[in-house]
């Protein structure tokens, strides 16, 4: 299966037209636009959950609360019935004048020189950025709007050398974390993979060295599954590290298709996942033997089925073990909580039967919708580096995340259900 580099599958207009500066302006006002229709969603969500996020609150307190709500879903569905459409419309106008498939900020900070030994350091993280209520049905944790804050200070002080994130999804959250960490960043790349209607990749990336010849390398549709066909754009973004004018390696952030249950995937998801590891270590591999190379993300699938993937292994190295005063630690933290709550909520319970009673041969099971099962802490997320990149330090970052219960609201050292990778590598030379 084939794949798209540097380019949109709708097209991207030349000149003035595909000018990023309008397109950023007119997906700022589209995500204004069409926050009416998100929060009318997690809303209703918060009012089934208020008593768990803010457990000191009284009866009486969540009751009023769930019927301010209430209230809230009803005004923020009337509003957004006559604002979505434009919102979407112009989403579409700004993909077709963007340039690239990533929007480019230069930072304010200065581009960093490589040291004498030549070390640096990389992160990634999947922020569970999610909204709508989707951050509770898939990921078991408070707003982002109410963690975000937190995850730019905790990006800020771990000051590594190059972050790459995935699922910034929403543009208005985007702006604030770009506003913030381009005091950090001088070279950031965010809203990769475009989408005019549905959710672009989610990467964003942010690098103190600059970025020689970035490029977005684009999934198929055909290879998505679920709920991410037709409606989310999947790839990897890749660029080349420099210092003062030297290309010293070549890094990849990657989000492939997610399985709607972590250790039970079906056959769709396995296949189409299958072919776009396959697209992706055909452009990791691009120059293995001349650069150091690390390729980071969320790969979505567990050390066994990774396995399978044997041909990563005789290009790259990786690590799957971590353990921290003799317990196992695991790059995602699992999704009892998410799971119990899609099984039970209400208002899941209500739609089925609405759904069922107009669509009778609907099968919920084979859609994986309901009632699903929960999947065990494991590593879906995942550093690979080739001989030419030393290991100096691969590590996991601190997190709080407990998928027993939903995350209180303001609650401390909790940003995400996947903890970050974070690793320092030493840039050999090809022949050295």
């Amino acid at each position: 299966m084939s794949s798209e580099v540097d380019a949109d599958a709708e097209g991207v207009a030349e000149g003035w037209w595909g000018c990023d500066w309008i397109a950023e302006q007119s997906f700022y006002l589209a995500s204004h636009l069409t926050t009416p229709v998100c929060k009318a969603r997690e809303s209703l969500h918060t009012a089934w959950l208020y008593d768990k996020l803010y457990p000191s609150a009284t009866n009486l307190e969540v009751a009023l609360q769930r019927a301010n709500l209430a209230m809230r879903v009803i005004a923020y569905s009337i509003f957004g019935a006559v604002t979505a459409g434009p919102g979407i419309a112009l989403r579409r106008f700004g993909n077709v004048i963007q340039n690239h498939p990533y929007i480019f900020t230069l930072g304010n900070a200065d581009a960093k020189v490589l040291p004498a030994d030549r070390t640096f350091s990389v992160m990634f993280w999947n922020i569970c950025g999610a909204r709508a209520g989707y951050n509770y049905t898939d990921g078991g944790l408070s707003n982002l709007e109410d963690r975000i804050e937190d995850i730019i200070d905790e990006i800020i002080k771990e000051d590594k050398d190059v972050v790459g994130l995935c699922e910034m999804n929403d543009t208005t959250l985007n702006a604030r974390v770009v506003e913030r960490l381009k005091k950090h960043y001088r070279y950031i790349y965010w809203n990769v993979g475009k989408k005019g209607f549905g959710s672009p990749s989610g990467l964003a990336v942010f690098s103190k060295y600059e970025i020689k010849n970035p490029e977005f390398v684009r999934f198929d549709n055909e290879t998505l599954a679920g709920r991410t066909k037709d409606h989310c754009i999947k790839g990897t973004f890749f660029g080349e590290l420099a210092s003062e004018g030297e290309i010293f390696a070549r890094v990849g952030f990657t989000h492939p298709q997610h399985s709607e249950e972590p250790q039970f995937p079906d056959e769709e998801e396995l296949t189409g996942r299958a072919a776009q590891m396959r697209t992706l270590f055909n452009h990791a591999v691009h120059k293995v033997e001349q650069l150091p190379t690390l390729i980071m993300g969320d790969f979505n699938c567990d050390d066994e089925e990774f396995d399978k993937y044997d041909y990563w292994f005789e290009k790259f190295e990786t690590q799957r073990e971590w353990v921290k005063d003799g317990v196992k630690q695991y790059t995602w933290l699992g999704d009892q909580l998410c799971v119990e709550y899609v099984n039970w909520q209400p208002i899941t319970k209500m739609a089925h039967t609405l759904f069922n009673w107009i669509a009778p041969t609907f099968n919920w099971e084979e859609k994986k919708i309901i009632p699903k099962r929960v999947s065990e802490p494991c590593n879906l997320d995942r550093a690979l580096w080739n001989k030419l990149l030393k290991k100096v330090d691969y590590k996991l970052g601190k997190e709080k995340f407990d998928r027993t219960k939903f995350s209180r609201v303001g609650a401390k050292g909790v940003f995400s259900d996947h903890r970050r990778l974070i690793f320092t590598g030493r840039a050999n030379v090809a022949g050295g």
